[in-house]
């Protein structure tokens, strides 16, 4: 059904509703389509001068006549709110190494080969198609990036058919994928830096692995230090969501509170409240019983890794407000001048034909020969028509791939527009063949 528990629904239909909705996989795809859509209709209506006006307006910060910040809107959501994203990001890479599928040299040879061959795929299509046009060639890491949301939603849309070794292969591969991504940023977007402010955020980013280290924790202290460590970035001339993933990698992962502790207390503390709960007859829970869950509470909090913890209480905000924010600022394209030989742009065709094809043969074809010479073998159950559907659905790189391409052009101009375009064509293009797909494989798996 969903993530939530019957019990925990609401009474009023309209706020269930709500609840289940947002509680199921395939959601925050959905929200991010709609915020696509809308930004796609507010830039071709006759409010078209709004949305140009709210996202190039700037936002100044002032203090004791010093300009600390002056930014545009836009500015403020892809280098300011897309660092909670890339946080989260960094989040799941971190655990994905620890105790994921990338723990090992065995679990990760798989989505390891898989992900490298979905980036070296298109990026030398890309690159053999705007052969010989410099500015073009700026694109190029565009069409390498998967978002690992949408091609896990379109999956969850087949249900429990799906084998579970088909969505963990897909997820670690979107997480290797995500990595090279912010790798690429960090190396190849970068055009000068000022090493003053780098050392400044090496000074936040050791505090904090002191902090990690003493086994502090205080989500908030972090905050502090990772806030610091942000600002630093976006003064350094690196990309500031690079500061996200590296502030992530100094959470720590390991519980305060030890497994065979937590149970023992609780298990007594839970003896406690139910003696106080036998003797109170009241639907009003009185002080021991407040208490009593008091305690227990602070023990699921100890026993819970502040990773753990951050990664489940940011991600629906990232889910629900970030992503929809940042497509709602990004998706904008002005289609008034569109004609069909657009289509044909060298960037559009470049992007397009490097996330749809390019996944699919560098993601199937780089499985195929790394079975084929014994590197690494299929998930159990699961045959190689499943893994061309899942290549198919890495050509979603709507988030990212968006995101690449504003750094990689001018903001607002037709490059990025054309760019804009190809991601587009081919994220929808890869959502309904890798649906088609995997659901004939499926089909094929019962007969």
């Amino acid at each position: 059904m969903s993530n939530v528990f019957k019990e925990d629904l609401h009474e009023n239909k309209v706020l269930r509703s709500f609840q289940l909705f947002f509680s199921k996989s395939t959601a925050g795809g959905i929200v991010l389509i709609i915020a696509t859509a809308i930004a796609l209709f507010w830039s071709n209506s006759e409010w078209y001068e709004s949305y140009k006006f709210l996202w190039k307006s700037p936002l100044t910060v002032t203090a004791f006549d010093i300009t600390l910040f002056h930014h545009p809107f836009y500015y403020i959501v892809n280098d300011g709110l897309m660092v909670m994203f890339f946080f989260v990001v960094g989040l799941e890479i971190k655990r994905e190494l620890l105790i994921g599928e990338l723990s090992s040299f065995r679990k990760a040879m798989l989505p390891v080969i898989g992900a490298i061959g979905g980036v070296v795929g298109p990026v030398l299509i890309y690159r053999l198609i705007n052969m010989g046009d410099p500015a073009a060639l700026d694109g190029w890491a565009i069409p390498m990036a998967t978002d690992i949301a949408f091609a896990l939603g379109v999956l969850a849309l087949l249900g429990d058919r799906v084998p579970v070794g088909i969505k963990v292969f897909l997820a670690a591969l979107a997480i290797v994928d995500d990595l090279m991504a912010v790798l690429v940023i960090a190396f190849f977007y970068t055009s000068e830096i000022h090493f003053t402010w780098l050392y400044v955020g090496a000074i936040f980013a050791g505090f904090m692995f002191i902090l990690n280290r003493l086994k502090i924790n205080n989500g908030w202290v972090y905050f502090f230090f990772g806030f610091g460590l942000w600002y630093c970035f976006l003064e350094s001339g690196i990309h500031p969501t690079v500061a996200g993933v590296i502030g992530a990698f100094m959470i720590p992962a390991r519980s305060v509170l030890g497994k065979d502790k937590f149970l023992k207390r609780t298990e007594a503390l839970w003896g406690k409240f139910k003696q106080y709960f036998d003797k109170n007859k009241s639907n009003i829970l009185n002080s021991h019983e407040e208490d009593t869950l008091h305690v227990i509470e602070k023990g699921v909090e100890r026993v819970q890794s502040p990773l753990h913890r951050l990664e489940v209480g940011i991600h629906p905000y990232t889910a629900f407000i970030i992503l929809p924010i940042f497509a709602l600022a990004n998706a904008g394209v002005y289609l008034g001048d569109f004609e069909l030989a657009d289509l044909t742009n060298k960037i559009t065709l470049g992007i397009a034909s490097g996330l749809f094809f390019g996944k699919i043969i560098g993601v199937s074809g780089a499985v195929w020969i790394a079975t084929k010479v014994g590197l690494a073998s299929l998930p159990l159950g699961v045959k190689f028509s499943k893994i061309v559907a899942v290549s198919a659905l890495c050509g979603i790189g709507f988030t990212m791939a968006i995101f690449i391409a504003g750094l990689s052009f001018k903001s607002g101009g037709s490059e990025e527009d054309y760019a804009k375009i190809g991601i587009l064509i081919a994220s929808t293009l890869a959502a309904v063949i890798g649906y088609i797909i995997m659901a004939n494989s499926l089909k094929d798996s019962k007969s």
